[in-house]
């Protein structure tokens, strides 16, 4: 019997479908690409800072606090 894998058909394995989904703790879990925080941490819009750094440079990026 001969088998053909079909052109852009992928297999994934126990380890690729184990590290897909996102972690909250450990190695693979997000963190601040200023300080490499892990905690308090703001995804949205894509800033991926922990709330600390957003703070800090909040103003330099435009961002003001309304009342």
């Amino acid at each position: 019997m001969l088998f053909f894998k079909m052109a852009g058909e992928s297999k994934m394995g126990h380890r690729q479908l184990y590290w897909s989904h996102l972690r909250k703790s450990g190695q693979g879990s997000p963190s601040c690409r200023v300080c490499s925080n892990r905690r308090g941490l703001i995804r949205k819009y894509g800033l991926s800072k922990c709330h600390q750094c957003f703070r800090q440079y909040a103003r330099d990026r435009g961002f003001i606090k309304l009342d």
